[in-house]
């Protein structure tokens, strides 16, 4: 009768990141701050925060996603209009079969699914893990050549069912610049940074409001390696790339890697001293 309309409820699930590890999850999360940057905006949004430390969608996982309360609570309360997900990273920690990988699949889908079949969702937005720099070398390159290109996978499987209701979001490529800056990471090289949390509730905002899900010109068909080359070069030949993990997150599809020179893949993990994961097509 007044013609008010009710704010828009925005739903975010996912582990550290999105919780807020380590700063309070209330005011230093990234779905805080993006709430902040709506509010700024002058829209009026309600922001709820179902991330949860150390969870995944391997039962394997620190925490099983589906084994916390936030798992029903976002099924059968939440009623939001948007819902972004963020599983995978921990993921990367834990599954190195194919069968694991294929149960993050099948799980991750029947989970984002479930919540799009929800009578109030709207939109659901599937976001790739971001850049981590661990000493871990295996999880660090399983999350740029097998999690992100599932989640991107994921995303446009349901997409082709419903174009409208899903989208992929490919946070890791979005906030890459704040990240080859050394702004993006908190000192433990694996959870936000007060800026990075700022760059990721940003490139979501973007995502959510204006479209903007990739980054262009991100996707590379040719791209040059070397230990000549620093970790965020440009992987042209003039300016190759040190860092086998970053370049293959770099790569499009049918991509050719081009070594100058040497190109050395450290390894500071012995239990995996002769795995290399390459991107899944």
């Amino acid at each position: 009768a007044t013609g008010e309309t009710d704010p828009l409820r925005v739903v975010f699930v996912g582990d550290s990141i999105t919780e807020g590890y380590p700063w309070n999850r209330t005011t230093e999360s990234y779905p805080a701050a993006f709430l902040q940057i709506a509010a700024e905006a002058g829209r009026d949004v309600i922001v709820s925060n179902f991330g949860v430390s150390g969870t995944g969608m391997l039962p394997s996982a620190v925490r099983y996603y589906p084994d916390m309360l936030a798992y029903p609570l976002v099924l059968h309360e939440t009623d939001a209009d948007i819902y972004i997900f963020g599983l995978g990273t921990n993921d990367s920690k834990v599954g190195v079969t194919n069968g694991a990988e294929q149960k993050y699949h099948d799980d991750y889908t029947a989970f984002i699914r479930a919540v799009g079949d929800l009578p109030s969702t709207k939109k659901v937005y599937v976001n790739s893990s971001i850049f981590r720099d661990t000493d871990g070398q295996i999880p660090n390159q399983r999350v740029v050549s097998i999690i992100r290109p599932y989640q991107r996978m994921i995303a446009e499987e349901l997409a082709a069912v419903d174009s409208e209701k899903y989208t992929f979001v490919d946070l890791y490529a979005l906030t890459f610049d704040a990240a080859a800056a050394g702004a993006l990471l908190h000192t433990d090289c694996e959870h936000l940074s007060r800026t990075g949390i700022r760059a990721a509730a940003e490139a979501v905002y973007h995502a959510v409001f204006d479209g903007v899900c990739e980054k262009e010109g991100f996707g590379m068909t040719d791209i040059w390696v070397s230990d000549s080359g620093t970790p965020f070069g440009a992987g042209t030949e003039d300016d190759p790339i040190s860092s086998l993990t970053v370049a293959f997150s770099r790569a499009a599809d049918e991509a050719t890697l081009h070594v100058v020179g040497t190109m050395t893949f450290a390894r500071k993990n012995s239990a995996y001293a002769a795995s290399i994961f390459t991107p899944v097509g």
